[in-house]
């Protein structure tokens, strides 16, 4: 205990910055427990081993896209007709797939668990790598694939167990009557994931083992060490600031060099920002919706 009017110094600061990131990360972790399967018997798991497990808790279809898709206008489909289903690929593990939902509104609460060994090339795959959920519609017994969302495996490493929204994009198949043109949105896709044992010390040396690569590289090492000092210099520790933008619609589009032209406009959007770029999937119509965060 501090006696009074003693001013907190840097250490005292990084301790208390610890502190209240690793009460985040339980309460976090307790929140999950309603959601993710119980089957979480550490017994299970070897001293390496970890488990990846992902909720892929719903799909939310767009209506009239996924009728044009598949041939129809949107208000024609029921949504009794709608059956679909996803799978995954994941690292050097066999495709799974999920049991059927309904709908536009798809709900498949489905837990995929993948069990493997947390050693630094696991840990260099997560942190590069995405993966794949593929999407299908059944149709006359057979499967449809109808487009895929690829989640950031990076999360996993950062250690971020909040609810998750990423697109789910058709890119066309060339030549086939259901063409409508690639990176098309159709969809969402809500979904959870974790490590089911924490991996901190895993990652800790995963971590220093890229300092030790780093410091065989001048320029590198005197970038980090100048990071470092300058952290020292601000007696606080550095803060990681989330950016979020959200594009929603576009109103009222008209071509500049002709007005009055009544073709169909399939309009899209690019932005840069910092070392971040990123082109929208191409919409329909002179009000378009991307929605798109």
């Amino acid at each position: 205990m501090k006696p009074p009017g003693h001013a907190l110094t840097a250490a005292d600061l990084e301790k208390i910055d610890r502190e209240t990131e690793k009460l985040q990360r339980i309460n976090r972790e307790e929140d999950l427990l309603s959601d993710f399967s119980g089957v979480t018997d550490d017994t299970e798991v070897g001293t390496m081993d970890n488990f990846f497990d992902l909720l892929v808790s719903k799909a939310s279809f767009d209506r009239g896209r996924l009728g044009q898709l598949l041939g129809n206008k949107g208000s024609d489909i029921l949504p009794s007709a709608v059956q679909t289903f996803v799978t995954i690929d994941f690292y050097n593990h066999d495709t799974r797939n999920s049991e059927l939902a309904e709908g536009f509104e798809a709900t498949y609460q489905t837990q995929f668990s993948f069990k493997n060994q947390v050693d630094n090339f696991y840990l260099q795959y997560l942190e590069n790598n995405t993966a794949t959920l593929e999407f299908f519609v059944t149709r006359a017994q057979n499967a449809i694939k109808i487009g895929q969302a690829k989640i950031v495996l990076r999360t996993l490493i950062d250690r971020d167990t909040s609810p998750q929204v990423q697109e789910i994009v058709y890119e066309g198949a060339p030549g086939s009557s259901a063409d409508i043109g690639g990176g098309i949105m159709i969809g969402k896709l809500y979904y959870k994931m974790r490590m089911r044992k924490p991996i901190d010390r895993a990652l800790s040396m995963y971590n220093q083992k890229k300092s030790l690569q780093l410091s065989k590289d001048p320029v590198a090492f005197a970038h980090l060490k100048n990071s470092k000092n300058q952290s020292i210099n601000n007696a606080v520790k550095p803060r990681s600031k989330l950016i979020s933008i959200t594009i929603k619609n576009g109103k009222n589009l008209q071509r500049p060099e002709d007005i009055n032209n009544k073709k169909e406009m399939m309009p899209f959007f690019h932005f840069q920002f910092y070392t971040y770029e990123y082109t929208s999937p191409v919409s329909r119509g002179s009000n378009p919706i991307y929605d798109i965060r």
